[in-house]
């Protein structure tokens, strides 16, 4: 054995135990002051109460919510440790993660709860109506606050005259859902045979912001089977020719509390928690600019030519339906009453639907299904003179009440859309 070898592994030793022991004093630097080693762009982007106290810290948000302050606190926590995090849902690519607590609970069967919730599957005895739709009918804030919970207060005895069959909302809506994954769902709950009294289809909003069609998950998916099919390659033709895999080992060297430590540090003394919005304004440029003529038509197109695919399978199944024309901020709502928003952040992404709405509106008042099947609930905000929003999207909980009953006046004045009818 060479004279320097026991000198090379003791040397070897001791590196390794002081690498550990930094990463360990890494670690519990972290652990003691979060705040400081997360960046404010992170803590805001992964925990609401962050982002609200650090723009909206004189502002009563918890009564945005329809909360008082102590139920607003745990609401927070609750929702940030969840994080409407999403599960792999056959054909519909995702569905949010199953969930069980105060504020927020998720069935394993796909659907938000609400108040009283009805049972799965639905009592044919009751009215049973899905909800599908984006992260507006999924609703953020409490489960009682959500647009179908509300609606199932507003109609629940009140069909059929006044003892009439008990209402029972079932929410399918889901974060970043559009109309071409909303139709997806309902074929596959219908294939299922899972048949609604009622299919409301409660959106618009998300169909501009994808006007080019891809889902919030696309990326995900795609590098997955791109992955997926390089190794394949490799292991079918000829291992020695695979490539070394130094993504990984980057992975887990960055994970590792020294080197975020370092990464911290580094953001720190750069300066770059400063000014996180224009970052975060950046962010939301990128992902949604604006779209021409030709993107507006397309979205209508797409929107309308659903509308008629989701008539027809409902038609087959006997089952009826109801498109609602949701309202968002960016169309006919005076943003100097929107109190949750940030006028560098913009409405980030959501002014697409501004640029489309007035023509989606006038290609679905003229659609041939249009009387029998569309309620347009875009413009309801116009005279309300007060904040409706609690970001740049969601409603507060007064609203989602008042969207709510303007539902169930509706669907009380055409008792024919709810009426028990003939099943094929």
């Amino acid at each position: 054995m060479p004279l320097w070898y026991p000198d090379a592994l003791a040397f070897l030793a001791n590196l390794f135990w002081v690498f550990l022991a930094l990463n360990l004093a890494a670690w519990a630097a972290i652990k003691c002051a979060p705040g400081f080693f997360v960046s404010l762009e992170s803590r805001m982007h992964y925990d609401p109460g962050v982002w609200y106290r650090t723009h909206f810290a004189a502002e009563p948000v918890h009564q945005w919510y329809g909360l008082s302050e102590r139920e607003f606190e745990e609401y927070l926590a609750e929702i940030t440790a969840h994080n409407y995090e999403y599960a792999y849902d056959p054909f519909c690519e995702y569905r949010h993660n199953t969930h069980q607590g105060r504020y927020l609970n998720v069935s394993e069967h796909g659907f938000r709860l609400g108040a009283h919730q009805g049972p799965w599957p639905p009592d044919p005895a009751n009215c049973n109506i899905f909800v599908f739709g984006g992260s507006t009918a999924f609703g953020v804030g409490a489960d009682w606050h959500t647009v179908p919970s509300l609606l199932q207060e507003a109609l629940d005895g009140r069909l059929d005259g006044p003892q009439g069959r008990p209402v029972r909302c079932y929410n399918f809506g889901r974060f970043a859902y559009y109309s071409s994954q909303e139709k997806t769902l309902f074929t596959r709950l219908l294939t299922e045979g899972f048949r609604p009294d009622l299919a409301l289809f409660f959106h618009g909003l998300n169909d501009c912001v994808r006007a080019e069609g891809g889902t919030a998950v696309a990326g995900i998916y795609t590098e997955a089977l791109r992955a997926h099919n390089s190794m394949h390659r490799e292991f079918a033709q000829n291992r020695l020719k695979a490539r070394v895999k130094w993504i990984r080992l980057w992975l887990f060297a960055s994970s590792l509390p020294l080197l975020r430590l370092a990464e911290d540090l580094g953001r720190h003394l750069a300066g770059r928690d400063e000014t996180p919005l224009a970052r975060l304004a950046q962010t939301g440029r990128d992902f949604a600019p604006g779209l021409s003529a030709a993107q507006c038509e397309a979205v209508v197109g797409r929107l309308l030519l659903n509308h008629r695919q989701i008539l027809e399978v409902a038609r087959l199944s006997g089952v009826r339906c109801l498109f609602a024309l949701q309202p968002h901020p960016a169309y006919k709502y005076d943003l100097s009453l929107h109190r949750a928003h940030v006028a560098e952040l913009g409405l980030r992404g959501n002014e697409r639907a501004g640029e489309v709405y007035p023509g989606l509106r006038r290609a679905l008042a003229a659609a041939d299904y249009a009387p029998e099947a569309l309620l347009d609930l875009s413009d309801m905000q116009e005279r309300l003179r007060e904040n409706l929003y609690l970001d740049e999207a969601h409603y507060t909980a007064h609203f989602s009440a008042h969207i709510a009953r303007r539902l169930a006046e509706h669907l009380l004045s055409r008792p024919d859309l709810t009426r028990p009818g003939q099943r094929n």
